[in-house]
């Protein structure tokens, strides 16, 4: 199955390159509600450029899929009605924890409808691994992603931290960057709002459960970003924070949907010595801090109506594969955890 995924994939990459070439113009969201038919996708924002973009070429298929994919940004309205006979809007789904409570829905109501799909969202995006839902549900993997540190240009960081310098940092036991190798100053952490699977990994990764009291974090920073008043005020130079290498790529390249490049001053960081980005700007796939990113649906496989799309057989391991790369990310390929397409049943409660 790979070996024809590998060769689908090379022979699609300059249909799908004709269809998000840099400069398109896209929607940066479907205009709501979208028709009961329609396939939805809401939550991570790290890959919510990338899942628009593969919406957008699927949809443009000739022929025509059965039916549409839409994907919600994680940045908007403060509420949503996602589909047409939706009886109620739902608040904005903002990362991968809040799509995945989303499609779970705790009111009981992201039931089928009547076109044989999901109410509200048929797809959360996650960044977050299986162990962020229970058995209920299965993520599937569709990309490899990299999370690092960044920090401001110019200001008192180092090029490099080691993962003990990142855990003593943000458990605000070291606490001045001249203690790190960089320029004095006082270091000041910051971590993106609670429901951000890049949170979740980065701290996963350095091995740090509750965050020092020096950590800034709030519901108003979201994850991917440097243009927030906290990367931008007095002590922007003392600042540092997570970030996921294929969100910065897509900012960097003005990618569709990803026009606004909100990097700020911001650069990306290497940890442990390993750059998180190779000499030609694509994402290394070797950096120590890797992810796989997936797409979460209800139930202990594809459903029939999703298979097209998310399936190891289905547009995005197959042609999509192209623009995943597009956007910063790297395909899963043999020797990985695990292969594109195939879900895993989550571990959480």
């Amino acid at each position: 199955m790979r070996m024809v995924k590998k060769s689908l994939l090379l022979a699609a990459t300059a249909a799908s390159l004709a269809v998000v070439m840099p400069g398109t113009a896209l929607a940066s969201e479907p205009t709501p509600p979208v028709s009961d038919s329609s396939i939805v996708f809401a939550g991570s924002d790290t890959t919510e450029y990338v899942i628009d973009a593969i919406a957008t070429a699927y949809n443009a298929q000739s022929p025509a899929p059965a039916r549409n994919a839409y994907s919600y940004l994680a940045e908007g309205t403060a509420t949503l009605q996602t589909k047409t006979s939706a009886s109620a809007t739902l608040a904005r789904p903002v990362g991968s924890g809040a799509g995945i409570s989303a499609l779970l829905d705790v009111n009981n109501t992201n039931t089928l409808n009547a076109s044989g799909t999901r109410t509200h969202v048929d797809v959360a995006r996650s960044s977050s691994d299986p162990s962020a839902g229970p058995s209920s549900l299965l993520f599937v993997p569709f990309a490899v992603d990299a999370v690092t540190w960044a920090a401001k240009s110019g200001g008192n960081a180092p090029a490099n931290l080691t993962t003990q310098q990142l855990h003593d940092i943000y458990s605000c036991t070291v606490t001045n960057w001249s203690a790190v190798g960089g320029t004095s100053g006082t270091i000041a952490p910051v971590l993106p709002q609670a429901n951000s699977g890049t949170r979740k990994m980065f701290l996963s990764k350095i091995g740090v459960t509750t965050p020092g009291t020096c950590v800034t974090s709030n519901d108003s920073i979201v994850e991917n970003e440097g243009t927030n008043a906290v990367f931008t005020g007095a002590n922007a130079a003392n600042v540092l924070v997570p970030y996921a290498t294929s969100k910065f790529i897509a900012q960097e390249n003005q990618l569709p949907n990803a026009a606004a490049d909100l990097r700020g001053s911001l650069t990306l960081r290497q940890v442990n010595s390993v750059a998180p980005r190779n000499a030609d700007g694509t994402l290394n796939s070797g950096f120590p801090y890797k992810r796989e990113v997936y797409n979460v649906v209800i139930g202990s496989t594809i459903p029939a109506y999703l298979q097209g799309l998310l399936s190891d057989t289905g547009y995005l391991c197959n042609d999509g594969q192209s623009i995943v790369e597009q956007y910063g990310f790297a395909p899963l390929v043999p020797g990985d955890d695990d292969d594109c397409g195939f879900g895993i049943p989550g571990t959480g409660v």
